[in-house]
């Protein structure tokens, strides 16, 4: 069963296991991340264009993506606001669920020229599909 992978990152980070929603969540969330992902290039090899912002020039459309993924979740508000007891530190649910989702990408890795054994890069990717 793949998501005894994600289950066994969180209960690496989460210090009460309520893992059973929230092991949904992390699943869905790194699941929606892959597939907007793969959309995004998909979209830039049909058009041609690697997108990105006027401003942000420095930053690639991979990374945009990404940036603006964890973005959503880690400034959201009502439930994901929830701040959660993990063993490193206090986060809220959305900082939780961007960092799982991030760290279980290669693309991720990728794009931002992560070491193998940086913080944002899971030692195993964990994904359902």
């Amino acid at each position: 069963m793949r998501e005894r992978c994600f289950l066994g990152q969180l209960t690496r980070h989460v210090n009460d296991s309520t893992t059973g929603k929230l092991l949904r969540r992390v699943v869905s969330v790194s699941s929606g991340l892959r597939l907007a992902f793969f959309a995004h290039k998909a979209h830039e090899l049909e058009s041609g264009k690697h997108e990105t912002l006027r401003d942000m020039t420095a930053m690639s459309g991979d990374q945009l993506l990404f940036a603006s993924f964890c973005y959503t979740h880690c400034h959201s508000v009502g439930k994901l606001g929830e701040v959660l007891d993990l063993r490193f530190g206090r986060h809220t649910l959305g900082e939780l669920l961007c960092n799982v989702a991030v760290a279980n990408m290669l693309e991720f890795s990728e794009a931002f020229g992560c070491s193998d054994d940086a913080k944002m890069t899971a030692a195993v990717k964990c994904r359902i599909w």
